[in-house]
C-alpha cells in the first residue's frame, strides 16, 4: 500500500466499518472504494452474529450426518425440533462413534488419531462388516487401535481394554474385530515390534528424559538384534533391559523392578537380558 499523498507518511489504516483507507498523521481520507469482503448484514452484539451467521462447525466424521445437521429456529423464542430419526444401522453407527469419543477423552488421544478412528470404523460400516450381534465398544476399541498404530502412538491392547471400564469385553474379541479390519479394508501396517514397545515402555515413564535416551536404547536393541541376543525369548525382556542399561549410561536412576512392571515382565528376566547384553557389547554400568 502507498504512502499518503498529503504528507507522505506510510502509517495509514484500513477501517473495516467504512471501508476507508486513512492516514493516521493527517487524517487524510485515502481510498473510499474498496471492496468489503464481509458479511452483508450487521450485527451489533455476539446474540445477533450467533443468531445471523450461516455457517457452521467443520465436518468430522465423529457425527453420523458429518456435523451437517442443523437445528431450524421458528419464531422469536428459537424453538428447536427434534432431530431426524434414524434408521436402525445408523443408530448402531452412532452408538459406535460415541464410544470412539469416549474413549478418546478417557486416552486423551489427539483430534486427527480420533478422526482416523472414525473413518476406519464408517468404511467398515459402509462394506457391511458390522452387523446385529457387533459390540459397538468393541468394533470402537478396534479402530482405535488401529489408528494409532498407523499413526504410531503408543497404545497396548491390555491399556486399551482397561480403560474401557467394560469386564464383559476382552483382549481376544478386540483382536479378532481388529484383523478382521485389517483384512477387510486392505490396511497395511508396518509395526516394528521393538520399537512399539519402546515407545511404551517410555510413554509410561514418569521421568524426564532426554531424546538420546531413547536413542540409545533404540541402538541397542538394533544391534542386540543383529547379534541375536535374545533370540526366542520375550522382546518384552529385552526392551526393559535396554532401556534400563540406557538410563544408566545417562546418569538416570531406575530400578529393574520398575521398568520391569512398566514392559509387564519380571525382574529376574529383565536381570538375565541385561547381562546377556553387557557382556555380548561390552557395556559396563552398575547394576
Amino acid at each position: 500500500m502507498q504512502g499518503c499523498p498529503n504528507c507522505g507518511s506510510s502509517d495509514v489504516v484500513f477501517d473495516r466499518d467504512s471501508g476507508e483507507v486513512i492516514c493516521r498523521s493527517c487524517g487524510t481520507v485515502i481510498y473510499t472504494d474498496n471492496i468489503d469482503l464481509g458479511p452483508e448484514w450487521r450485527a451489533y452484539n455476539e446474540e445477533h452474529v450467533e443468531r445471523r451467521k450461516r455457517i457452521g462447525p467443520p465436518l468430522t466424521c465423529t457425527k453420523v450426518d458429518l456435523g451437517l445437521h442443523t437445528y431450524p429456529t421458528k419464531g422469536e423464542y428459537e424453538t428447536r425440533y427434534s432431530s431426524p430419526k434414524l434408521t436402525y444401522k445408523e443408530k448402531k453407527l452412532q452408538n459406535i462413534l460415541g464410544e470412539i469419543e469416549r474413549l478418546s477423552d478417557v486416552l486423551k488421544l489427539k483430534k486427527y488419531e480420533k478422526e482416523t478412528a472414525a473413518q476406519i470404523v464408517r468404511k467398515a460400516f459402509s462394506r457391511g462388516m458390522i452387523t446385529k450381534r457387533t459390540k459397538p465398544c468393541v468394533v470402537a476399541a478396534a479402530g482405535i487401535l488401529l489408528s494409532c498404530r498407523l499413526h504410531n502412538t503408543p497404545m497396548s491392547l491390555r491399556e486399551l481394554v482397561r480403560s474401557m471400564m467394560n469386564p464383559k469385553v476382552k483382549e481376544q474379541q478386540v483382536t479378532r474385530v481388529y484383523r478382521k479390519l485389517v483384512q477387510m479394508l486392505g490396511i497395511k501396517v508396518k509395526v516394528d515390534i521393538d520399537q512399539h514397545l519402546l515407545n511404551l515402555v517410555f510413554h509410561k515413564l514418569n521421568m524426564k528424559c532426554e531424546r538420546v535416551v531413547y536413542d540409545t536404547a533404540l541402538r541397542i536393541l538394533r544391534i542386540a538384534r543383529q547379534l541375536r541376543i535374545g533370540s526366542g525369548k520375550s522382546p518384552n525382556s529385552l526392551v526393559a533391559a535396554a532401556v534400563y542399561i540406557s538410563l544408566k549410561l545417562h546418569g538416570y536412576d531406575a530400578t529393574q523392578y520398575g521398568i520391569s512392571k512398566l514392559a509387564n515382565t519380571t525382574e529376574v528376566t529383565v536381570r538375565s537380558r541385561i547381562k546377556e547384553l553387557m557382556n555380548n557389547m561390552d557395556i559396563i554400568i552398575e547394576v
